[in-house]
């Protein structure tokens, strides 16, 4: 304390990153509004260790954890560690085996490939 200035308590800020995450269903379609979405602070960047702390709150075992990306939010899943910045993360749960699932490794692959096959057909002009 300073003499003459008044005690302010505040709260730290978190450490990590903010994790927002939804349920989607069997299809893949996810019904919940962003504010409603659970979330918490992840200090780490292991996708191992994340999937098993949402599993574990979602109360489901075999999960794929994938993220939104790109313009058309298309999911990606999430197989390497986190990045090293602590920006916020937009999270989408599959049920391993579901339909959901199934599509999101779907459109994946059929990114990489057609990003290979335009490669490959440009470079060989």
């Amino acid at each position: 304390m300073i003499a003459g200035l008044p005690d302010l308590e505040f709260d730290p800020p978190p450490l990590g990153r903010r994790i927002r995450y939804a349920l989607a269903n069997d299809e893949g379609d996810v019904h919940q509004e962003l504010t409603d979405r659970p979330n918490f602070f992840y200090e780490g960047r292991s996708v191992f260790d994340l999937r098993t702390l949402v599993g574990h709150d979602c109360k489901i075992v075999g999960i794929t954890l994938c993220v939104l990306a790109g313009k058309n939010a298309r999911p990606i899943p999430l197989v390497t560690d986190l990045p090293v910045n602590q920006d916020p993360m937009e999270i989408v749960v599959y049920t391993n085996g579901s339909r959901g699932e199934n599509s999101a490794a779907f459109s994946v692959v059929c990114g990489a490939l057609l990003s290979a096959s335009c490669h490959f057909s440009t470079s060989d002009v």
